[in-house]
């Protein structure tokens, strides 16, 4: 006998619901620079000074309308990335030592959401094995049908000390913070997220991981396991960005070097497992 479990969510409560999880909510990236030219600006009345939009916490916003308009390829990413720039209150780094003796001068905290539609069947085997895990013999095998994925990001630049209007965006270290944002805002992050969920939509469990108190396979608990599995998916979406980060820190020492001539935001890769 074949069961069905289907999500049939508008997509307005779809992401209250399926949005609402989270696996990476502040991947950091470590800068620091010990070149004067990321050092607060000195008082000159030839500089335009950025006023923050205060927000409830200590983080204050710094408005693009205050700003220059950004270079093309940045503007794309800001948009692409959902990207907001804020400086004030504490980074959320924690190294103790920077490369040449520097300090932190900024981070890229990214955050990663999913919303989805779906539907599951299942069907209770009888393996003839059993096991520790599954002393019954008898598993259920799972197929899930996702529809309507998508992976929606957002993206924090924080500046410790935000360069003057007229040079901001040709300061050192936001061009080296959205070298990040190029990362983990690529369209191929989606894709790579999809291609993980086409592995994981057909598996197996114990009967015992999905039954209820008669013996039954519980709805709730088939439902519980297709989350684990997006978030499994999420996951090692979001720690392949992070790799990506430390491999850009490691070669421009956080920010210090220009990028190398051959950089590429994510490798010429067929699959996120390579």
């Amino acid at each position: 006998m074949t069961c069905y479990l289907q999500h049939r969510i508008p997509i307005a409560v779809a992401w209250i619901v399926a949005v609402a999880l989270v696996a990476h909510s502040s991947a950091i990236a470590d800068e620091a620079t010990d070149e004067p030219t990321e050092q607060p600006a000195n008082d000159n009345a030839t500089k335009q000074p950025i006023s923050p939009q205060r927000r409830p916490t200590d983080a204050v916003e710094i408005l693009l309308t205050e700003l220059p308009p950004p270079p093309p390829p940045i503007k794309r990413l800001i948009d692409q990335g959902d990207v907001r720039l804020i400086t004030g209150g504490e980074a959320q780094t924690t190294m103790t030592a920077f490369p040449g003796g520097g300090r932190l001068a900024g981070e890229t905290r990214f955050k990663f959401k999913y919303r989805y539609h779906s539907n599951a069947r299942w069907r209770v085997i009888d393996d003839r094995s059993t096991s520790e895990t599954n002393p019954t013999g008898r598993s259920v095998r799972i197929a899930m049908n996702l529809r309507n994925v998508r992976l929606i990001q957002s993206h924090d630049v924080w500046l410790r000390s935000p360069p003057t209007a007229e040079r901001f965006w040709d300061a050192a270290i936001v061009k080296h913070e959205f070298d990040h944002v190029a990362i983990s805002s690529h369209p191929k992050i989606e894709q790579m997220f999809r291609d993980r969920l086409k592995r994981l939509r057909n598996f197996i469990v114990p009967l015992s991981d999905v039954q209820n108190s008669r013996g039954r396979v519980d709805r709730t608990r088939v439902s519980t396991l297709i989350d684990a599995k997006l978030n499994e998916a999420l996951k090692a979406t979001t720690d392949f960005v992070s790799v990506r980060y430390k491999e850009l820190d490691y070669q421009t020492r956080h920010g210090i070097l220009p990028l190398p001539p051959d950089w590429q935001p994510l490798p010429n890769v067929n699959s996120a497992d390579e």
